[in-house]
């Protein structure tokens, strides 16, 4: 005789949706769910509002990644902002702002990266001790985990 699932179709399809949009892959987001991953694959086909609010959040998070990658891929421009701040007795005073755009240059490991693993024929394989910026590490072929910058 099989459990009865501890499925909750008012909390589970959100949680789920937070998990998903925050990269995380159905063997972690069923981890975080108290169940199997071969569980959590059962109660998506019995309930797709389930496997719908996992793909949704997926799909925006993709989107999200990729804008991501190609900003750094190609480069881009960021705004700065000096401050002229005086001190008069004690007082700080701004005197004004200039604002002007710095260049953000491509990061061309991470192009050799995304090449490599979107045509490994043309680019060659990922070698899978490969550390980018120490921003990012192959894991697993293909598999890439961001971290927060050491500097």
């Amino acid at each position: 005789m099989a459990r009865p699932s501890s499925y909750d179709p008012k909390t589970w399809p959100k949680r789920a949706y937070s998990l998903a949009s925050r990269g995380m892959s159905d063997t972690q987001i069923a981890n975080k769910l108290g169940v199997i991953l071969e569980t959590l694959r059962s109660i998506q086909k019995k309930h797709p509002e389930l496997k719908d609010a996992i793909d949704n959040a997926r799909s925006e998070w993709l989107s999200e990644v990729e804008g991501t990658l190609k900003r750094d891929i190609l480069g881009y421009f960021v705004e700065e902002v000096d401050t002229d701040i005086r001190h008069f007795r004690g007082a700080k005073t701004v005197m004004g702002e200039k604002v002007h755009k710095k260049w953000i240059p491509p990061n061309a490991q991470l192009k050799k990266l995304v090449l490599q693993a979107i045509a490994p024929e043309k680019y060659g394989k990922i070698d899978s001790d490969t550390n980018i910026n120490t921003n990012v590490q192959i894991v697993q072929p293909v598999q890439i985990v961001f971290s927060e910058s050491k500097n």
